[in-house]
């Protein structure tokens, strides 16, 4: 079974401004956009008060917002390294996409 990797929101939060600053290279918004450390704890802060506790980081089609993902059958389970290492697209921070 394959299982995609979500983040906290809260622990995110819980960045200090350093983390924050860091990490925020690396998060867009809906347009594809770099956003500021400001607006990223504003888009987790979003999150938070639509009751996500988590969040994707990809694309999944089986997640939910409060466990994260619920797992996908591997097409081949004898492949070595399938579902491991970095997701493949980023999922825009605040997008809420893939789930219910």
């Amino acid at each position: 079974m394959k299982v995609h990797v979500c983040m906290s929101v809260r622990g995110a939060l819980n960045w200090n401004k350093a983390e924050l600053k860091r990490n925020a290279r690396a998060m867009s918004d809906k347009d594809g956009n770099p956003m500021t450390p400001d607006a990223v704890r504003s888009a987790l802060m979003d999150e938070l008060a639509q009751g996500h506790e988590v969040i994707p980081l990809g694309e999944c089609d089986n997640f939910d917002f409060k466990t994260g993902c619920k797992g996908h059958e591997d097409k081949d389970s004898n492949a070595v390294g399938e579902g491991r290492g970095t997701p493949r697209t980023s999922q825009p921070l605040g997008s809420a996409g893939g789930g219910k």
